[in-house]
C-alpha cells in the first residue's frame, strides 16, 4: 500500500486514483474484520482450511515440477503490447473522451452526449452519481459502463484481455467471459485436463493441486507461460461454470481439485445443497447472499456456504494470474477492489479474502515473470 501511495505527487490530478486506492483499503479492512470475527468465535462456523497455502507456492510447485522433468526447456514470458501500468492509468484519467471512444460504451446514445468533452475522471464521477440517483435503469449497468469507459483508451490487445476476464460484449472489443470466450477448439484440452485430474485423484485417493494442471500445460506449450496461464484460466472457468457441467461442478471439484486458496472454509467441507443463510454473519446474512440460477431454477444462497459459489475461487485466482501479461498488479488490485465494492454481496467475504491473498502473491510473481522476460530477451 505504501508503495502505491508514494506515487500520488499531485493531489488534484490523482484524486480519483486515490479514491480507488481507498476501495482497496476498505476491502482489506473488511477482510481483517472477517478474520478477527472468525478467530474470536467460541464455536466458529468456519473451520480453518488445513490445505491452505500461498498462491506463489502453488505456482512455484507447478513450475519446479516442469523444470525437473524438462531441464533443457527454458521458460518464456512476455507482456502484451500496450501493457497498462499504474502511471498510464493515472494519465488516462485526465484525458478527454472522444466521440469514437464514447460510441463504444454501453448506453452510448444516452450517455455519449453528456460525457463528450469530459475527462475520463469526470465522466466516471458523473456516471457514478447517475447510478446513486437511480438514473441508470439496469442492474449491473454501473460496473459495465465504468469499465467500458476506462478501457476505451487502452491498447487493443489489453482491451481484449480485460474483456475476456471481466466479460462484456460491445464494439469496444470486449468479449463476454463465459461460453462465448471459451473457444470450442480448446475443449479437447479442457477434457484432457479433466481426465488427468480424475485419473490422478482416483489413484491417489484424494483431490489434486492446481499445480498438476500448471506442470501439464507448461509442458504442452513448451515453457510458454503466457499460453499456460491463459489456458489455465479458461480451463478453471470451464470446469466450474460451463453450462453442461455446472450442476455437477461442486461434487467434481471436491473429488478432484484441492481447495488451497482460502485460509477458512475450504469447499471440500461444504454440502452440495444450496446453503441457507448461516455462519458468523447470520445477523447480516442478507448482505452476503443472493440468487443463484441453476438450470433455469433460482435458489437463495449464503455466499460463503454455497458450494457452487465457492468453487469459483479457483477461476478467480487463475484469471488474476493470466491478467498479469496485460495489467500492472497495482491496477489489477484497483479493478478487483471495485468489483467487490459493487458485487461483494454475491461473492461473499471468503472470496474477498481469497482474491486479496492472491493479489498479494501476484506482486512477487510479477517480479519473477519480469526476470523471465529479461532472460528471454537476452537470448
Amino acid at each position: 500500500m505504501n508503495e502505491i501511495n508514494s506515487n500520488h505527487e499531485h493531489e488534484g490530478s490523482d484524486k480519483f486514483a486515490h479514491d480507488l486506492l481507498g476501495l482497496i483499503a476498505r476491502v482489506n479492512l473488511w477482510i481483517a474484520r472477517t478474520d478477527h470475527a472468525i478467530r474470536r468465535e467460541e464455536k466458529p462456523s468456519f473451520k480453518e482450511n488445513p490445505k491452505f497455502r500461498s498462491f506463489s507456492d502453488v505456482i512455484g510447485e507447478g513450475i519446479a515440477q516442469f523444470q525437473a522433468e524438462n531441464p533443457e526447456t527454458p521458460l518464456q514470458y512476455q507482456r502484451l503490447e500496450g501493457f497498462l501500468t499504474l502511471e498510464k492509468f493515472k494519465e488516462m484519467l485526465n484525458e478527454e473522451l472522444t466521440k469514437e471512444e464514447l460510441d463504444s460504451i454501453p448506453y452510448a446514445e444516452k450517455l455519449g452526449p453528456q460525457l463528450l468533452g469530459k475527462t475520463l475522471r469526470e465522466a466516471i464521477g458523473y456516471v457514478t452519481k447517475l447510478n446513486l440517483k437511480g438514473k441508470l435503469d439496469a442492474k449491473g449497468v454501473l460496473i459495465t459502463v465504468l469499465r467500458s469507459l476506462v478501457f476505451s483508451k487502452v491498447e487493443p490487445q489489453v482491451k481484449l484481455k480485460i474483456g475476456d476476464a471481466y466479460g462484456y460484449v460491445n464494439s469496444a472489443g470486449f468479449r463476454k467471459m463465459g461460453l462465448e470466450s471459451i473457444d470450442d477448439q480448446n475443449e479437447p484440452i479442457y477434457l484432457e485436463l479433466a481426465d488427468l485430474y480424475e485419473q490422478t485423484a482416483a489413484e491417489a485417493g484424494e483431490p489434486q493441486s492446481l499445480s498438476l494442471a500448471i506442470t501439464h500445460l507448461i509442458g504442452k506449450y513448451q515453457g510458454d507461460l503466457n499460453q499456460t496461464w491463459n489456458m489455465l484460466a479458461n480451463f478453471c472457468k470451464y470446469i466450474t461454470r460451463e453450462e453442461e457441467r455446472v450442476k455437477q461442478a461442486g461434487k467434481w471439484m471436491q473429488t478432484n481439485m484441492l481447495d488451497e486458496f482460502s485460509p477458512y472454509q475450504g469447499y471440500q467441507d461444504l454440502s452440495e445443497k444450496v446453503s441457507p443463510h448461516r455462519g458468523i454473519f447470520s445477523r447480516v446474512a442478507g448482505i452476503f447472499s443472493g440468487i443463484l440460477k441453476i438450470s433455469g431454477q433460482e435458489h437463495n444462497f449464503w455466499a460463503d456456504t454455497s458450494l457452487i459459489n465457492q468453487v469459483g475461487k479457483i477461476y478467480h485466482a487463475a484469471y488474476l494470474l493470466s491478467m498479469l501479461e496485460a495489467v500492472d498488479v497495482k491496477v489489477l488490485s484497483l479493478l478487483t477492489a471495485a468489483e467487490f465494492v459493487i458485487y461483494g454481496p454475491g461473492h461473499g467475504p471468503n472470496k474477498a479474502m481469497t482474491d486479496a491473498l492472491v493479489l498479494q502473491n501476484l506482486i512477487s510473481l510479477e517480479k519473477s515473470f519480469a526476470k523471465i522476460t529479461s532472460e528471454t530477451e537476452s537470448v
